[in-house]
């Protein structure tokens, strides 16, 4: 994903969709030019040498993640780490999460929290129809 482009437009809210998740992903350690990387879920930029804050908080941030696997019969498999990373990294932010699929033939588990410290996980299990027969 490209996140520094859709910082950059002037808009109310913005919403980040990685899927199909194929790897980690780390939205709050994105590697900019001039060894400084940008916590996209903050607003903050900071030095990637020694951590110290290059840029104050701002209002351009990323205000929401969506996620999920890759759907289909060639989907490819996606590890249950890398999603709970990209919840954890939200939930550290207050940036609201929702987990659409897993994909790839298993059943569906859908994840949501909302922006706040201590926040609920609620959990909704259905079965995959191809999965069922």
């Amino acid at each position: 994903m490209n996140i520094p482009p859709l910082l950059a437009v002037p808009a109310a809210v913005r919403f980040a969709s990685p899927e199909p998740l194929l790897g980690p992903m780390n939205l709050t350690q994105l590697a900019q030019r001039g060894g400084t990387a940008l916590d996209a879920l903050r607003g903050e930029g900071f030095e990637t040498f020694t951590g110290r804050t290059a840029s104050g908080p701002g209002p351009r941030r990323v205000h929401l993640v969506v996620s999920g696997g890759e759907s289909g019969p060639k989907a490819r498999p996606m590890h249950p780490d890398w999603v709970r990373s990209l919840r954890d990294q939200c939930q550290s932010a207050g940036t609201p999460f929702f987990f659409k699929r897993w994909g790839h033939g298993r059943s569906q588990l859908i994840v949501t929290t909302t922006p706040r410290i201590g926040a609920r996980i609620t959990l909704r299990r259905f079965q995959n129809p191809a999965s069922a027969s």
